[in-house]
C-alpha cells in the first residue's frame, strides 16, 4: 500500500466520524429528486443506528450503486481540501468538474 492509498483510507475514516450533515446536498446537488430520496434513505439508517453513527454512514454507503459509491468516495477524499459551502449550488468549481468527468 503506498502513501497515497494510506492517506485516502485515513481521510475516509476521518470523514465517516466527522461528516458534514449536508453531504448529500453537496454530492447530489445536480439531481434534486435523487438527493431527496437519498436524504430519506440516510435518515432511515440514522433512525435505526443513531444520527451521526458511523454504522449509519457505512450502511448508507453500501446501499448505493457503484457509480454513486464512486461519486461519494470522490467527495469524501476531496472533502478535506474543499471548503464547506452554505449553498450546495456553490460547490467549488473543481468539485463540479470532477463530478462531470466521472459521469
Amino acid at each position: 500500500m503506498n502513501d497515497s492509498e494510506i492517506e485516502s483510507v485515513v481521510k475516509t475514516f476521518d470523514w465517516i466520524f466527522n461528516f458534514d450533515s449536508k453531504f448529500i446536498d453537496y454530492v447530489w446537488a445536480d439531481d434534486p429528486n435523487l438527493k431527496e430520496h437519498l436524504k430519506s434513505k440516510f435518515s432511515g439508517f440514522c433512525r435505526l443506528d443513531g444520527y451521526g453513527s458511523a454504522n449509519a454512514v457505512c450502511t448508507f454507503f453500501m446501499s448505493l450503486t457503484l457509480d454513486h459509491k464512486i461519486r461519494l468516495a470522490k467527495y469524501i477524499i476531496g472533502a478535506a481540501e474543499k471548503p464547506i459551502v452554505e449553498d450546495p449550488g456553490e460547490l467549488p468549481t473543481s468539485f463540479n468538474h470532477e463530478l462531470e468527468s466521472f459521469q
